[in-house]
């Protein structure tokens, strides 16, 4: 029997977050096993532990539709398991290396008790322009053009995940949305789009600097409660367009994310900047249990 533990990642809470089931001891799975697997649980994300050796930990990443290259609520749940399992020891602060089949991230997890803090390193991705208007992408939300920020321009990410950055006029209108998430897996299929991000700046609030929904219908989740590397995407535009400090050496900046579908969200977004250019970008939080299901090997 493989045994699935469900967590909620990018939350303290079993109620808020992300879920992500994580199967441990999965070296003798195969691709098509571990994508049966993934579409019966029917999380946002199935994450796969397929070897532990010293401190380097494999995984594969899968929704309930298509393979991941990488997945950073997934990676968020499947450390901080493997950390309650004891299948890895950090006392209060260790190093790992992550390994995907097309991907290589290191880890960083912290300790305080029973809390893990766990931040991953995500690779660069590039800022670009896009055809794509306001006009066009207003009713797919179900929002009137002046919903979507004239003021801020759309703009595409290719990294792990091919993200659309949209804009949002303000709070009322992210609440406001009503997404048509057929209309958006076509517009997916037609641009080469696997996710998009609706932003909206919240400004005088302590604890954001940003609300984020993602919209993934074409990967199988129609709005995702919390997502790490669109938010890595999310929080490179933002220092683009000084929404955010600029000028200083370290720049974190926290996402609340999952707000408007009942699952509030916190992630975080860690930069280094030499010489006014990005160097690193670690996105991260913590995790919290919710249950632990039994099945079957023989799936499908």
């Amino acid at each position: 029997m493989t045994v699935a533990e469900l967590y909620s990642a990018f939350t303290t809470e079993p109620s808020g977050g992300s879920h992500a089931w994580i199967v441990r001891d999965c070296a003798e799975l195969s691709t098509r096993e571990m994508q049966a697997i993934a579409h019966e649980l029917g999380a946002p994300a199935t994450g796969f532990v397929t070897g532990i050796e010293g401190s380097a930990v494999s995984a594969r990443f899968f929704s309930s539709t298509t393979e991941y290259g990488m997945c950073g609520h997934g990676s968020i749940a499947l450390f901080t398991c493997l950390v309650e399992r004891d299948e890895i020891r950090c006392g209060d602060r260790a190093d790992f290396t992550l390994r995907t089949p097309v991907a290589e991230s290191s880890v960083r997890i912290e300790r305080d008790g029973d809390q893990v803090r766990v931040m991953l390193e995500l690779a660069l991705a590039e800022i670009e322009s896009t055809e794509l208007t306001a006009r066009e992408l207003g009713p797919l939300f179900g929002l009137n053009a002046s919903g979507i920020d004239i003021g801020l321009p759309l703009a595409v990410s290719r990294s792990d995940f091919t993200h659309l950055v949209v804009p949002i006029s303000s709070l009322d209108h992210m609440a406001a949305m009503k997404p048509d998430f057929h209309g958006l897996a076509a517009l997916h299929r037609r641009h080469g789009i696997e996710t998009v991000a609706a932003i909206c700046p919240t400004q005088r609030d302590p604890d954001a600097e940003v609300r984020v929904r993602d919209f993934c219908p074409a990967v199988g989740t129609d709005e995702a409660a919390a997502t790490g590397t669109t938010n890595r995407v999310v929080s490179l535009y933002l220092l683009e367009h000084g929404l955010v400090p600029s000028g200083i050496s370290q720049v974190t900046i926290r996402a609340e994310q999952g707000i408007e579908m009942g699952r509030p969200s916190l992630v975080e977004t860690q930069m280094t900047i030499i010489d006014g250019d990005v160097a690193e970008v670690w996105v991260g939080g913590t995790a919290a249990a919710v249950e632990v299901s039994a099945l079957s090997r023989s799936i499908g």
